[in-house]
């Protein structure tokens, strides 16, 4: 009997979590996932080598910049693929973003900080072998004719070195 009393109050409780989700300032819950759905499309366009993919998720006049000293900035988004692509050329990586939250700032703009794990597998002299970055993703996005677009990334790595393992896997 105890374990059925248990059962109905843990349901009480979950069915007020359960309530519909709202994201205040946004004109509707579609301009939110349009957002996530943007963003989560990145790690796969990166590890796809996607070069279109790339430059769909960014304004023509987009601006990224990497938190690093000195810092390095990339504008317009042909630049950014280019840019994120020659770093990466024929590597095997996966990059998965994880913690975030996304803000809505008008009708027409929004910033999200998302946190992300980047890793590039060895492979030859290297098989075996990993070089894994941490950091977050720091986005100021705009609502375009043709939907959500990354206007600003600024991108930082999190500890006091910009990867972990076996760095001599990313050359130069």
């Amino acid at each position: 009997m105890l374990f059925f009393s248990l059962l109905l109050s843990f349901a009480a409780v979950t069915s007020v979590r359960a309530s519909p989700l709202r994201h205040d300032g946004f004109d509707s819950n579609f301009d939110y996932i349009e957002i996530k759905q943007l963003l989560n499309s990145y790690p796969l366009a990166l590890d796809g080598k996607n070069t279109t993919g790339l430059e769909t998720i960014f304004t023509a006049n987009a601006v990224l910049t990497f938190v690093t000293k000195p810092p390095t900035v990339v504008n317009g988004s042909t630049a950014i693929a280019a840019y994120i692509l020659n770093t990466f050329h024929s590597l095997p990586t996966q990059h998965a973003l994880s913690t975030q939250v996304i803000t809505a700032t008008s009708k027409n703009s929004a910033s999200a900080v998302t946190y992300f794990t980047a890793t590039v597998f060895g492979e030859n002299q290297y098989a075996g072998q990993v070089v894994t970055s941490y950091g977050t993703y720091r986005d100021v996005l705009s609502k375009t004719s043709s939907g959500w677009k990354v206007n600003l990334r600024a991108l930082s790595f999190a500890g006091p070195t910009q990867a972990v393992g076996t760095t001599a896997i990313l050359g130069g």
